[in-house]
């Protein structure tokens, strides 16, 4: 994963905190691409994309986190940064039915930003279930249930290299595979929640 600075001149905070985003260490149970990111919400911005794909080169869970940079400030950030973030993916249908899904799922993120060391106020966000169900000719293969988290939330500093990697490990937890120390691999894919969060 590159950041490129462009060839415009980027504030020094901003630019040291690209130079940082660049070092972030992504497990191999993801993939992590810069994207191109929204022009509109802040005077500087940085966009990522996470996919999870299983053995069968299905993807089991994606996202998108934008980091923005607003040099005047933005009094409703409380400072100069903030973070927007999504992650979503497919659970078995019966999971649907759990009442702490949407809490476990928050509280999930909440953890693994905690986990990453990563600082910031003011989160924000929805955590959504949806049940699908199939009827007629789809009625065996249309059922199921996706899991979908919006967030926000403001740094305090200008040390964003664990915001995106707590968001990266949100993401693999999201999709069913558990935390992992460095340089190991998981041994399956499947998918799993808990109602009780935390490492396996």
């Amino acid at each position: 994963m590159s950041l490129k600075r462009g060839a415009d001149e980027l504030p020094s905070p901003w630019a040291d905190a690209l130079d940082e985003l660049d070092g972030a260490h992504i497990s191999p149970s993801i993939t992590c691409e810069r994207i191109s990111a929204p022009s509109r919400l802040a005077t500087f911005s940085a966009a990522f994309s996470a996919d999870v794909v299983d053995h069968h080169s299905d993807v089991i869970g994606t996202g998108r986190i934008v980091f923005l940079y607003e040099p005047e400030g933005n009094e409703s950030w409380g400072g100069s940064l903030r973070v927007i973030c999504f992650a979503k993916a497919p659970l078995e249908a019966d999971l649907g039915l759990d009442p702490f899904l949407s809490d476990v799922a928050w509280s999930w993120l909440l953890d693994a930003l905690g986990d990453a060391d990563a600082v910031f106020d003011r989160p924000a966000g929805t955590a959504t279930k949806t049940i699908n169900t199939g009827y007629g000719e789809i009625a065996s293969t249309a059922e199921g249930t996706e899991m979908e988290v919006r967030a926000s939330w403001s740094p305090r500093d200008f040390h964003l290299r664990p915001h995106l990697e707590g968001w990266l490990s949100f993401v693999l937890q999201l999709s069913g595979i558990p935390p992992l120390p460095e340089g190991v691999a998981p041994l399956d894919l499947q998918r799993r929640f808990t109602r009780t969060p935390g490492h396996d």
